[in-house]
């Protein structure tokens, strides 16, 4: 523990390092006083969040990524050039404004390298997720340290998880100098190669193998971030884009990288190792699942949606339809990540996927749709993808003649498309030309909806267009019960907290609804992680727990059926014989999994649902009248 003289010493140290920096990423410091015997410092008030903290609350684009990173570098090198190591650099002590500034935070433990270093020879001062290998033997770190500490950091906002981790400070150690991290690639983020060399390169073991100059770092970083000069590495061919605005322009179009062959089982065990601490609650997610490793069950839907994109004569359109917070989106994401192509596409070469989400992305026009198309074809060739075309009707239907010409079937993925058939910015024209698009050419949309799709157009005309025909629908409901114990036990045995003797307990709660099983392994995996007996009291506790959090979605399943259902669903829970004129809505419910049949007779998904409704609407003269418990 550093003692009141090193205090003070370091103090004034922070105040006059920092002071020295006059740039718009560093925290500017006024000054340094003292009042009632105590040293202050006065520095700028920056308002916002730290890095960490928004790695923890969203995926960070690679857009905004790359400005972060070009404004952490520039925020380094400037101190470098005035010969201040940082020694502490980690996405704590990293602030982000709400209009996008960086500010770099806390050289407490900076110093100026050519000064005399204030502790034992020895001692190791800053965060050990984030340093050099070389400070961990003892070595004197010099601007390459921090240089690795920046890789750390850029790897961090790019992927949500550090590239080394470990479950105590030794395995962490051992970890950070004799393992290699995982490409980010690899764990699904498709950023440039450029950027993840980069990035790898920064965390290369051996400081003479890393940048030697933060400088030379962002003079790549800007050029990643500005496309200049970023060609994909590996061959790249011409093709011509037959266009009506000019008689033949010459599009590029590089070769999507390809890791090579892959085996899916031990790169299933790196990343299931190295996702996250062991003992960590695995159930957390409430959002869309973008890790292929955290995504358990719809293999059968999976594979038949997979099928039709790979149809002999050409890709299949279909149409995921469910109700919210089923996992469509995941599964959409799911179904977008290139190591699944690679897994269930016998030539995923032939097809370029792209993934636009109309809830992330709104989308106000003509150009900007076609616009985030174009977008997405750019990600997906990694940035080195020119698209000489404007965003409108004959730009698209060149570059789909092109694709198409040369063997390539263009895969487009819409999340939330119902945002588009009720828009009326979308006009018949609009349905009528992608229709058009994937009967003539290898190109087909993947879409999900709540609903079926002609049942949320904002006008008759729409919902009649034929544009709904090339569509096949494929309805995601409940999980089946093998799906939901691989859930159940998977996760929770990996993470050290086997939730098998509690599979039963589990389903009473959840049924075989992923979102509501979630919550319920969530609850039950932190009793068991705190060791609480399987007992009357353990239930009691954790169907409050549930109910705590999954009362509010229990309330909203319940008030969108239609009043012809929830009277099917109170006659079902009160044990009244159900009218043969209901049989329809029975058999509806039965199809989305809302009730179910056990030993012949009808049931409610859950019973803590039925027990929700009883609480909560006991109360209700209408339920008065059903005589509930009688």
């Amino acid at each position: 523990m550093l003692q009141a003289p090193q205090i003070q010493q370091r103090l004034i140290r922070e105040a006059k390092t920092s002071g020295s920096l006059n740039h718009p990423n560093i925290v500017t410091i006024y000054e340094i006083n003292e009042w009632n015997n105590r040293l202050f410092i006065c520095m700028e008030y920056v308002e916002g969040k730290t890095l960490s903290q928004i790695c923890r609350a969203r995926e960070i684009p690679l857009q905004e990524a790359l400005d972060i990173a070009v404004q952490i570098a520039s925020a380094v090198n400037a101190a470098h050039k005035k010969g201040i190591l940082h020694r502490d650099i980690k996405s704590s002590n990293i602030m982000l404004t709400a209009d996008g500034l960086v500010k770099v935070l806390d050289f407490g433990l900076a110093k100026f390298v050519d000064a005399t270093v204030l502790t034992k020879h020895g001692d190791i001062m800053g965060t050990p997720a984030y340093m050099a290998p070389e400070i961990m033997q003892g070595v004197e770190q010099d601007q390459r340290s921090d240089i690795f500490a920046i890789g750390v950091v850029l790897y961090e906002i790019l992927s949500g998880r550090l590239p080394f981790t470990g479950g105590n400070l030794s395995a962490l150690m051992y970890a950070m100098l004799h393992d290699q991290p995982l490409g980010l690639r690899e764990i699904g983020k498709p950023v440039p190669d450029e950027l993840e060399a980069l990035i790898m390169r920064a965390l290369a073991k051996k400081p003479e193998k890393r940048y030697q100059q933060v400088e030379q770092m962002l003079q790549d970083l800007e050029s990643i971030q500005h496309g200049q000069p970023i060609l994909a590495p590996g061959e790249t061919k011409t093709i011509d884009v037959v266009s009506e605005e000019a008689p033949r322009e010459s599009l590029e179009l590089p070769t999507v990288p390809s890791p090579g062959p892959v085996d899916l089982d031990k790169l299933s065990q790196r990343l299931r190792s190295a996702r996250r601490p062991h003992g960590e609650n695995p159930y957390l997610n409430r959002v869309m699942i973008r890790d292929p490793e955290d995504f358990y069950g719809r293999k059968s839907e999976v594979q038949r949606i997979y099928a039709r994109i790979a149809a002999a004569s050409r890709p299949q359109s279909i149409s995921v339809v469910g109700e919210r917070r089923i996992g469509k989106s995941s599964l959409l994401h799911y179904l977008y990540h290139p190591q699944n192509r690679r897994k269930y596409l016998a030539n995923p070469e032939t097809h370029v996927f792209a993934f636009i989400d109309f809830q992330e992305e709104p989308i106000s026009s003509l150009q900007e749709f076609f616009g985030a198309i174009y977008n997405a074809l750019r990600q997906e060739y990694l940035g080195a993808f020119n698209i000489p075309v404007k965003p409108d009707y004959q730009g698209f239907r060149s570059l789909v003649r092109s694709f198409d010409a040369h063997g390539i079937r263009m895969i487009v993925l819409f999340d939330e498309f119902e945002l588009v058939t009720s828009n009326p910015r979308y006009d018949p024209e609009f349905f009528a030309f992608f229709r058009s698009m994937a009967n003539k050419y290898n190109i087909a949309y993947v879409v999900t909806t709540a609903k079926e799709l002609q049942s949320l157009c904002h006008s008759k005309e729409i919902a009649t267009s034929p544009f709904f025909n090339i569509f096949s629908n494929l309805n995601l409901s409940a999980f089946k019960s093998e799906e939901a114990r691989e859930l159940i036990c998977e996760p929770s045995a990996a993470a050290g907290h086997p939730l098998e003797p509690y599979v039963d307990d589990i389903l009473n709660l959840a049924g075989l609804f992923p979102f509501y099983l979630q919550i319920a392994c969530s609850v039950f995996f932190e009793l068991a992680k705190n060791g609480a007996p399987r007992d009357a009291a353990m239930l009691r506790e954790a169907k409050r727990q549930f109910l705590e959090e999954a009362g509010v979605h229990f309330k909203n399943t319940w008030e969108k059926f239609a009043p012809a259902e929830q009277a099917v669903i109170k006659n079902i829970i009160t044990g009244k014989k159900l009218r043969e004129a209901d049989s329809y809505l029975v058999n509806k419910l039965l199809k989305e999994s809302y009730v179910v049949e056990k030993n012949g007779r009808f049931a409610v998904f859950s019973p803590a649902f039925s027990d929700f409704l009883r609480e909560e609407r006991g109360g209700n003269s209408f339920w008065k009248k059903l005589r509930f418990g009688q």
